[in-house]
């Protein structure tokens, strides 16, 4: 299984925004904010939290989840982050934030509390050209972040753009019960299948048909809750068989 530290986390990276009402149908629709969805590879990567709560404590556990350098500024460090004292890449600093702590930075998370303080870091990420995400206040955001469904390197990410976050986390929660952690294992096996068939199969047609024939015989969605045994029978099966029409090839 790859390394959960080569992990990427989901933003959506934001266009300036030009809101306009248009006549449809009789009815007015609003021309919202688009966002260009996308998968950032943190590891590494030097990131800022600035803020010491709970809300902040959760941002920088997931972006240390990713790989990230994370460093969190702040007054004052709740008990949520200091607990945190001991993972690789964290570094605590209590105390205000200034301007020279952005140096370096890829990516920054204002979640202060204060909100002449989050919208002056904004502005600063902004003229630097540093990702910034400002909790709560999306017109002062470059990027937004998701709810997200990990389920090992599965991850189903559902966004309303910023307008109901609420929304977001009751669909994601919606999906959870459709892929419970057992299935991580049925995907791993996928995963491996995957690169015996690009190994074996040397054609992108017969490929792309033992995968319709694959995916035309097995329910995923129903296996992931219902029937593992059967789903991970019939990939050792198929994998058998790929061996068997390329005897010595790994």
């Amino acid at each position: 299984m790859r390394n959960t530290s080569q992990a990427a986390i989901t933003l959506f990276l934001k266009r300036p925004r030009h809101a306009r009402i248009e006549p449809v149908s009789g009815e007015y629709l609003i021309d919202m904010q688009k966002y260009y969805p996308v998968l950032l590879n943190l590891k590494t990567k030097k990131c800022l939290v600035v803020g010491g709560g709970p809300v902040a404590a959760r941002k920088a556990e997931d972006l240390l989840d990713c790989g990230a350098s994370v460093k969190v500024i702040s007054k004052q460090i709740g008990n949520d982050i200091k607990n945190m004292g001991s993972r690789k890449g964290l570094t605590l600093i209590e105390r205000p934030f200034t301007e020279p702590d952005l140096d370096g930075a890829f990516l920054v998370i204002a979640a202060t509390g204060d909100g002449g303080l989050n919208s002056n870091i904004a502005g600063l990420c902004s003229k630097l050209g540093i990702l910034i995400n400002v909790v709560d206040d999306e017109d002062l955001c470059g990027f937004i972040v998701p709810s997200t469904l990990r389920r090992g390197d599965l991850a189903i990410s559902v966004s309303t753009s910023g307008r109901f976050a609420g929304l977001s986390r009751k669909i994601k929660n919606e999906l959870e019960p459709l892929f419970p952690p057992c299935c991580i294992d049925i995907l791993e096996a996928l995963f491996r299948l995957r690169e015996k068939v690009k190994i074996n199969i040397h054609s992108e047609k017969e490929r792309k048909e033992f995968w319709d024939k694959f995916f035309n015989e097995v329910n995923l969605l129903d296996a992931f809750k219902h029937d593992q045994k059967f789903i991970i029978s019939k990939i050792s099966e198929l994998s058998g068989g790929l061996e068997e029409r390329c005897p010595g090839t790994e």
